[in-house]
């Protein structure tokens, strides 16, 4: 029987670039970042597979072998030649290879897109085979819309995506693909789906609410009506084009308008939410991003020629930010691994080196799009050819304020494969080429390149995804209070080298602090817990000694060891201190040192240090948790007086929220000695009464009676016990059972708090 490889292998190709492109639908909740982590761990195994099909093809039949003299497929190779080049100068070459389980698009990553790119550009030669991978591409666009819908109509919309702004990029670049396929499509069905594909498109950037999308897709509208100039010389078609630009003119007109006194006043009513967003805040989301901008500046003034390493962006962020210009931003999100700007990105962190050859890729892709564009003689295509262009110029421009993810980078070389594709229309393979590899010898060579790659899978994919859900797993059995379980998963899923296992031991250890703060682990499985994490923050220390995260994270690790082994504080005391170095301004690295510093009982320091916080503080957010942290080393350090007026400003400013109302205001309640300052207790007594209006809580209202009896308030205590009694009597027993206990403590004789909160 004779077997036709060429044609198998070719199926194969041609599934994995199928399923590929289903893999914006793929979310899994049974490993850690579930949106994104799945996504690319797929990836690459489709990649791996595709891989050692088209390398047997490509042996097999030279008229799948590509012309690597061609710019289209040299330049990004050539830039991510230059990325590994500048990350090997860099702070962490290991980040920059494998990047985070968050993101996960290192170097590694990369070059399987760069691999997936040139197999497709091999093996789709027709445009039967392009319209069915445009048809699919589409078709599961319109299914992620569909889903964003599955918990109702809203802004905001993320669906399998992940994240608003990932999603109105993807529908972005889905709605200029739309255009590219119905314009180079004959097929009238085709053509109707398309269009179909275009309008859901559009309604999924309008309900992800996200500016940046819709201002990139009104520049698209804007640059639309140039084709009518260039696919038909008729002055007929001319004038059109003509009448849509005034049509804009009319509407920039209106949009000013708008953003008028009275404008303000009329959109704020009429206008969609979107619009609004875009119109009237858009300053401040411009304020966020030009704040992260200009400390990417920073690194790259300070490596101007091959930057910090590709993924590294963490370093240069946690080095020059600082709360007091950042502000609002900095509460936000305090932990930026990007510079929402692809080109900062690149200048930070490859350098002048990285950005030129970045610059000269974008030249190239536009150089054959102008060239193809006047080149093409059927109208309908160069229309087609056209809305490529902008789709690409599109991507370009939305990618100043954000970056790539794994479901725009598949697209992205979906749109450069097909460029490629219609700069090849027309050429033939020179018969000298054809001397492809006997079937027979293709046999023998087959198994050493199935080893490697499937080898290769294993390591960079099969394996990292295997860890992060023992990490899923580990989590789900602490939550459930099985320690020992959770232990024992842990151990498993950190077990052997992978770039999972930073963000595992981080987890690990934030498990391990809930459970302690909630007081839910004895004393004996914290001996068990205790050696094991310390170990491995140990090795993300060693590992990543730029990441200000592990010295935070071990410091709270050591602080808990310290309640077994008094030198442990000392390593916490280090560890906190290397973080000051590295980031002398964050307000987390602030928290941190005061409450080592408490837990050495070195109050006046540890003070001062909360102060810091408080005085860096620039927005109600930032002031309310650094008060919060300043209360608690109040309390240990007996600073009534202080600690009263703190939470009074603090309530002010919303600290006590519900989820966090218990810890501070019962821990006051209880330590204060008797007699308390009747005049003290008096002033501080509203915010309790305001915490128990909001919320009704036994732990609260306990906490009210405890002070009515330091200040001696018989009556006014008597008063409280009453109206307990009435609202609940099993509420009225236990705070009973509680002030009974209270007369047998002396209250000065009370030990610290072992762990307090810490951010």
């Amino acid at each position: 029987m004779n077997i036709n490889f060429e044609k198998i292998l070719l199926v194969i190709i041609k599934s994995c670039s199928v399923l590929i492109l289903l893999l914006p639908l793929l979310v899994t909740k049974s490993t850690m970042f579930s949106f994104i982590f799945p996504k690319i761990i797929f990836f690459q195994i489709f990649v791996s597979i595709a891989a050692i099909c088209w390398i047997l093809l490509v042996l097999k039949n030279p008229i799948y072998r590509l012309n690597w003299k061609h710019p289209l497929l040299f330049m990004p190779l050539v830039f991510l030649g230059v990325l590994l080049g500048t990350a090997a100068a860099g702070d962490n070459f290991s980040n920059s290879l494998w990047s985070s389980q968050e993101r996960v698009l290192g170097i590694i990553t990369l070059f399987h897109f760069y691999a997936w790119f040139l197999i497709v550009s091999s093996v789709y030669k027709t445009w039967a085979g392009w319209r069915m991978l445009f048809v699919t591409s589409c078709g599961v666009s319109i299914l992620v819309f569909l889903l964003g819908f599955s918990g109702g109509i809203t802004f905001y919309m993320q669906s399998t995506i992940g994240n608003q702004l990932f999603l109105g990029t993807y529908a972005l670049l889905h709605f200029f693909l739309s255009l590219v396929l119905y314009f180079y499509e004959q097929k009238k069905l085709v053509k109707i789906f398309s269009l179909a594909t275009g309008i859901c498109a559009l309604a999924t950037i309008f309900f992800t609410g996200e500016r940046t999308a819709l201002i990139v897709l009104f520049l698209g509208f804007f640059l639309m009506p140039l084709l009518l100039f260039f696919y038909n010389k008729s002055l007929k078609t001319r004038l059109l084009g003509i009448a849509v630009y005034v049509f804009f003119v009319l509407v920039g007109i209106l949009i000013f308008w708008f953003t008028t006194p009275q404008g303000v006043q009329v959109g704020q009513k009429v206008l969609p939410y979107i619009i609004q967003k875009t119109l009237y805040r858009f300053p401040d989301g411009l304020r966020d991003r030009m704040a992260i901008w200009s400390i990417g500046i920073e690194g790259f003034k300070e490596r101007p020629v091959l930057g910090w390493g590709w993924e590294n962006f963490d370093v240069i962020f946690n080095k020059y930010a600082d709360p007091k210009k950042m502000g609002a931003t900095y509460t936000r999100e305090p932990w930026y691994d990007r510079s929402h700007n692809q080109i900062i990105d690149i200048l930070a962190l490859s350098g002048i080196v990285g950005f030129v050859t970045y610059c000269v890729l974008w030249i190239t892709i536009f150089f054959f799009l102008i060239r193809i564009f006047f080149r093409e003689q059927d109208m309908h295509k160069q229309l087609a050819v056209g809305f490529l262009a902008i789709a690409f110029l599109a991507y370009f421009v939305q990618n100043l304020s954000n970056f790539d993810t794994p479901t725009s980078l598949i697209l992205f070389y979906v749109l450069l494969a097909f460029l490629f594709f219609l700069t090849q229309q027309g050429k033939t393979v020179r018969d000298t080429q054809r001397n492809g590899v006997h079937t027979k010898q293709l046999i023998m060579i087959a198994p050493f390149i199935i080893i490697f790659f499937i080898g290769s899978a294993v390591y960079t994919s099969i394996v990292p995804f295997i860890k992060s859900q023992l990490a899923v797993q580990a989590r789900e059995q602490i939550i459930q209070g099985k320690f020992d379980e959770g232990f024992e998963l842990y151990k498993s899923a950190v077990n052997g080298n992978s770039f999972t296992n930073r963000e595992i031991r981080q987890t690990a250890v934030n498990a391990f602090i809930a459970s302690l703060q909630q007081q839910k682990m004895n004393d004996d499985q914290q001996k068990k817990w205790i050696p094991f994490l310390s170990k491995e923050i140990e090795k993300n220390i060693n590992k990543y000694p730029q990441d200000v995260r592990q010295y935070l994270i071990g410091s709270l690790v050591y602080r808990a060891a310290h309640k077994f082994d008094a030198q442990a504080i000392v390593r916490a005391d280090e560890l906190i201190k290397y973080a000051l170095e590295l980031s002398p301004r964050r307000i987390d690295v602030f928290y941190e040192y005061s409450q080592v510093l408490a837990q050495q009982k070195k109050y006046s320091e540890s003070l001062k240090w909360a102060q810091k916080a408080v005085d860096i503080s620039q927005t109600k957010e930032q002031r309310s948790e650094a008060l919060k942290n300043k209360i608690g080393i109040d309390i240990r350090a007996k600073e009534w007086e202080s600690a009263a007026n703190e939470i009074r400003e603090a309530d002010g400013y919303g600290a006590f929220a519900l989820e966090n109302e218990p810890r501070a205001l019962l821990l006051f309640a209880s330590q204060i000695p008797k007699p308390a300052d009747k005049e003290m207790i008096e002033k501080i007594i509203p915010v309790y009464d305001q915490v128990l209006v909001r919320h009704i809580s036994v732990n609260i209202w306990a906490s009210k009676i405890l002070l009515y009896v330091k200040a001696g308030e018989q009556e006014k205590l008597q008063t409280s016990l009453d109206e307990l009694k009435q609202f609940s009597t099993e509420w009225h027993t236990w705070v009973t059972e509680l002030l009974k206990k209270e007369e047998q403590v002396d209250s000065q004789a009370k030990p610290d708090p072992a762990l307090p909160d810490s951010k």
